[in-house]
């Protein structure tokens, strides 16, 4: 995140999280400390997550599911095999 703060400096980040209460107090304090703004979409939400598709100009995602979603929104991404870097 320090490397794309820095060449993009309005970066927001914006993380689809899964409709769970605790897996949304995990992800919410490991992007605490990230120098670029954050804003989490409940997973409960889909309409959210396709106006964020809609309002962004990359993605990065896990292959899988959200890969084929944001191919079908026409928006580039950069999808990773494993993507747990909130996990590690």
């Amino acid at each position: 995140m320090e490397l794309l703060k820095d060449s993009f400096s309005e970066l927001t980040t914006v993380v689809h999280v899964a409709p769970n209460r605790h897996v949304e107090e995990y992800v919410s304090k490991a992007v605490r400390e990230w120098p670029v703004s954050v804003v989490l979409i409940p997973g409960g939400s889909p309409q959210l997550k396709y106006d964020a598709y809609s309002a962004s100009n990359v993605a990065f995602c896990a292959s899988g599911t959200a890969a084929i979603e944001l191919q079908l929104a026409q928006l580039p991404c950069v999808v990773a095999y494993r993507a747990n870097l909130l996990t590690e």
